[in-house]
Parts: structure tokens; C-alpha cells; sequence
């Protein structure tokens, strides 16, 4: 449990930073490889094809967000159903072998008394079986619907922040041409609109570092503490159970 829990923590963490991580980078790479290739006297000059290259960059960059966003939720569902089949799978199992063991205790009951016991045991079994999985599968449920929403929400934001951070951009390229056609000095007009990338991309980096840990933590401690008080009352009602088998089967001491 410890393992699955630090690894969905991890994985669903991953799943919304990794997209973002794509536009991020956009506007660092981009300032580098401005700054070196245009001089000054170069800038007004190489606007346009400047303007374009961003303009591309962008769009290229927002059909990879979107992608990896689809990417990523994908596997989610994947690794999700995995682990439903194979809690099935186990389910099966254990049902097999609660079957076998009352098999067993009816061919060593001799009495009617005795197979009476062996029948409210098992009955009593199957029922809190089917309480404990039942909780279990809503403890599961929950904590997936938490994930979700909390998932859903920061890609809202991140969406929100992408165009913002477009427009951001475009703005800082209209700006610059209005400088080049008004005639700001070229370096000025420059050094404008590489201060205006770097304050959109930075805007953009700030809407990514929110405490998501910490809220996918909770949900992961709140489906332990369910699942923990689920497996505690099953131990309960059959210590009850197993006692008044071995009271009917006169094994009590």
C-alpha cells in the first residue's frame, strides 16, 4: 500500500507538471536565442521574421501541451484499470480459498449443530467481506474522484495561463512593432520586448508551483485511514465469528 501510494502521489504529479514543463521552457529558450542572434541595429529590421518564429513556436509548443495532456491522462486510466483487474483477480482468488476452508469445516462437522455453526460462519464471512470490499472500493473511488478534480482544476488554470501567456507574447510583439514603426532606438525596442517575454514566461512558471502535493497527500491519507478502519472492523466481526465456531465444534479452552 505504502508503494502505491507514493507512486500515485508521484505519477499524478507528474501527469500535471510534464505538460507545463512544455510551455515553460518556451520563453527562456526563446529570450537565449534572440539575445544571441540579433544585434543591435537588427531588431526592427528582423521583426517580422522574429514575430513568426515566436508565432510558430507557440503553436507548435500549444498542440504538444494539448497531447501531452491526452498522453497523460491516458495512462492514468490505464494503470488505473490495472490495478482494478488485478484487485479483481486477487478477489477471485481469496474466494476460492474461503470456499475450500468451508468446505473443509462442513466435512469435519458431524452434527447438525455443527454444520448450523459452519453455515453462520460462512454467512457471516460473505457478509463482512462484502462491507469490507465495499468500502474499500468507495475509499478507492473517493480518493480517485479527489485526484481528478484536483487534476482537472490546475489544467484549467494551466489552459487559462497558456493563452494568457500567448497573449502576453503577442502583446510584447505588437508593442515592439509600434516602437520600430514610431522610431525607438532599436536597442531600446529590443531590450522592451525581451523584458516583456521574460515577465510573460515568468507569470506563466508562478501558475505551475502550487502546493498539489500536499492536497493529493491528504486525499491519499484519507483513503489509508478508510481502508485501515474497513480491514479493522472485518478482524472484529470474525474474531466473533471464528470464537463460536470453535464453541460449537467444542474447541474452546
Amino acid at each position: 500500500m505504502k508503494i502505491t501510494y507514493k507512486f500515485l502521489v508521484a505519477f499524478a504529479l507528474l501527469t500535471l507538471i510534464a505538460p507545463a514543463l512544455t510551455y515553460a521552457a518556451f520563453g527562456k529558450g526563446r529570450e537565449d536565442k534572440e539575445n544571441k542572434s540579433i544585434t543591435n541595429g537588427m531588431f526592427c529590421e528582423n521583426l517580422e521574421k522574429i514575430s513568426e518564429k515566436i508565432t510558430n513556436d507557440m503553436s507548435s509548443k500549444t498542440t504538444k501541451f494539448e497531447g501531452k495532456k491526452e498522453t497523460r491522462f491516458g495512462h492514468m486510466d490505464e494503470r488505473r484499470g490495472a490495478r482494478d483487474d488485478k484487485r479483481v483477480e486477487n478477489r477471485g482468488e481469496i474466494d476460492i480459498k474461503r470456499d475450500n476452508k468451508v468446505d473443509a469445516l462442513l466435512a469435519k462437522a458431524d452434527t447438525d449443530a455443527e454444520r448450523a455453526a459452519v453455515a453462520k460462519f460462512e454467512a457471516t464471512l460473505k457478509d463482512a467481506v462484502a462491507k469490507r470490499r465495499s468500502a474499500v472500493d468507495a475509499a478507492v473511488k473517493t480518493f480517485r474522484a479527489g485526484v481528478d478534480q484536483i487534476i482537472n482544476g490546475k489544467f484549467g488554470n494551466l489552459d487559462s495561463a497558456v493563452t494568457a501567456f500567448k497573449a502576453d507574447v503577442n502583446q510584447a510583439i505588437a508593442d515592439a512593432k509600434a516602437d520600430c514603426a514610431s522610431g525607438v532606438a532599436d536597442n531600446t525596442a529590443k531590450e522592451s520586448f525581451m523584458t516583456d517575454i521574460k515577465s510573460a514566461r515568468e507569470e506563466f512558471k508562478a501558475e505551475r508551483n502550487d502546493d498539489l502535493k500536499t492536497q493529493i497527500e491528504a486525499l491519499a491519507q484519507t483513503r489509508k485511514t478508510s481502508i485501515e478502519n474497513a480491514v479493522n472492523a472485518f478482524k472484529t466481526t470474525m474474531e466473533g465469528a471464528r470464537n463460536d465456531l470453535k464453541e460449537a465444534f467444542g474447541e474452546n479452552n
